[in-house]
């Protein structure tokens, strides 16, 4: 079960400035403060990021507290849907591995920076 989904915000941090923030699942708002008294799933290393590649037409996943990429869905996670809230301007390049343990090019949807995850 994905424990992320029993809390109202979820801590994330930006890859590039690392800047943490607060994006709701519900919603895809995401804040550098969660408002006060809600629930908010802090960052660790369990936390697994779900992307879309669109050369693959398929998820991959990223954990942000140990830079692995993968395509499979990590078992016993907390997935974070990020997918659901990008838009096709937040591409940027990074590699993957593929099942077989060749390394890929795939599409890493960073819109956590400046713009939020909305932007």
């Amino acid at each position: 079960m994905n424990k992320c989904l029993n809390y109202d915000w979820v801590e994330i941090c930006d890859p590039r400035t690392r800047i943490q923030m607060y994006v709701n699942l519900d919603s895809g708002e995401c804040t550098e403060s969660p408002p006060e008294g809600s629930r908010v799933k802090p960052l660790d290393s369990n936390q697994w990021w779900e992307f879309y590649d669109q050369a693959s037409n398929r998820n991959y996943y990223y954990n942000y507290m140990t830079g692995n990429t993968m395509w499979e869905r990590p078992p016993y996670a907390d997935i974070i849907p990020l997918a659901r809230f990008l838009t096709p301007q937040h591409y940027a390049s990074s590699s993957a591995h593929s099942e077989s343990g060749r390394s890929q090019s795939v599409e890493v949807r960073s819109g956590i920076g400046d713009e939020g995850l909305n932007g």
